[in-house]
């Protein structure tokens, strides 16, 4: 009875160690594609005026169909 508790503890623990896994693999997925993530600029040379910028950045979304809020 002993060996079938053990056995039974390991496979409930594999199974969640799997759960985790498969988890995290599909959230670091996520980050890039189909995800909420902010664009963020953190330098800016001011050799492009910034509604060019502004611009761009619109027509890139139109045509990728990514929303821009």
């Amino acid at each position: 009875m002993k060996i079938f508790k053990l056995v039974l503890d390991i496979v409930t623990l594999l199974m969640i160690a799997m759960l985790i896994f498969v988890n995290s693999i599909k959230e670091a997925e996520e980050i890039l594609s189909g995800s909420d993530a902010a664009l963020s600029i953190d330098g800016w040379d001011q050799r492009v005026n910034k509604a060019e910028i502004f611009k761009k950045i619109k027509e890139i979304g139109e045509k990728e169909n990514i929303s821009i809020y």
